[in-house]
């Protein structure tokens, strides 16, 4: 199973979120809703709205924080469980 194709990281002029979600839309041909952002902050979660699926990683914020920023979806606790969340959705 290929799980990734790319890791994406900051550049002047190429920020997390949209700059991203685009550039693997376009490069890639992935669909928005078939993109998962795996991120630890309030910010990456407003980051992914609108463009992508969202797993929130518990640690710099609780899972309160993230439900009070709007996340209802999955929350992990450590990056392990992140192959869990992936393959039970395909």
């Amino acid at each position: 199973m290929d799980l990734f194709r790319g890791i994406l990281g900051y550049r002047p002029g190429f920020e997390k979120g949209a700059d991203h979600f685009n550039y693997i839309h376009e490069e890639f041909n992935i669909d928005f809703e078939d993109m998962l952002f795996v991120g630890d902050s309030l910010k990456d979660y407003e980051r992914s709205r609108g463009f992508c699926n969202f797993l929130g990683l518990v640690g710099m914020f609780d899972e309160e924080a993230f439900r009070n920023s709007g996340h209802v979806g999955h929350l992990i606790t450590n990056r392990e469980e992140i192959l869990n969340i992936v393959q039970s959705k395909s």
